[in-house]
């Protein structure tokens, strides 16, 4: 049987005294994938940060596995260049090659493959303030390969990306969780013909019982 590498235990979060997606229960193990989806404000972004440990649920526990987290905002410094910029998110990832401390030049070609496999490559030296909107975005998406980490939560992921990168990232979601890795993702583009093999969650998950919504 695989590892639980997420799960939550009656999960809720409330804003100015009232619940914002309901209670949420959820189990997942290696390979697995879930798309959530709803309308504006239906708690997509708050679910994903809660998962992230951005935000701390008002009720209910959650234990999970190191993870990735890329959110609406890319998190990019502007004044840096894009491989700079993956550089330093490298430094605070506290990477290392063979277990030892990654050299510069280690460093540098660890960056490169991963703007290579999201097609930006060529960005490399252009400072972040130079990019368009879907550049900046798969500069960003390139972070998740540069050192490994279980669990991708990743919210929004495909907006500002045209269709050519869009298919580009969902073969890197599918190939991670092929690798044992977990992906959730909130989207208001992915349909179920996207990733079929994952689950489908859709907020918010209020009832009129009350009672907490179980993903296992």
């Amino acid at each position: 049987m695989s590892e639980v590498l997420i799960s939550a235990s009656n999960v809720s979060y409330e804003r100015h005294y009232e619940s914002v997606f309901g209670s949420l229960s959820l189990s997942l193990q290696a390979g697995d994938s879930v798309v959530l989806s709803g309308t504006n404000g239906s708690g997509k972004t708050t679910l994903i940060k809660l998962l992230a440990g951005i935000l701390r649920p008002t009720h209910g526990h959650i234990e999970l596995a190191r993870c990735h987290y890329v959110g609406h905002q890319h998190g990019l410094q502007w004044q840096l260049t894009v491989l700079d910029n993956l550089r330093y998110y490298l430094h605070l990832q506290g990477a290392s090659t063979a277990g030892q401390a990654a050299t510069t030049v280690d460093a540098d070609t660890l960056c490169l493959q991963a703007l290579h496999a999201l097609n930006v490559a060529d960005l490399a030296t252009r400072r972040v303030s130079e990019l368009s909107a879907g550049q900046l975005k798969r500069a960003a998406l390139a972070r998740l390969l540069l050192t490994p980490r279980p669990l991708w939560l990743l919210d929004e992921p495909f907006v500002n990306l045209d269709k050519a990168s869009i298919n580009l990232m969902l073969k890197l979601i599918r190939q991670h969780c092929q690798q044992g890795g977990i992906a959730i993702i909130a989207s208001h583009e992915l349909g179920l013909a996207d990733l079929p093999d994952s689950r489908h969650l859709r907020l918010p998950l209020r009832s009129p019982s009350g009672h907490s919504r179980n993903v296992a």
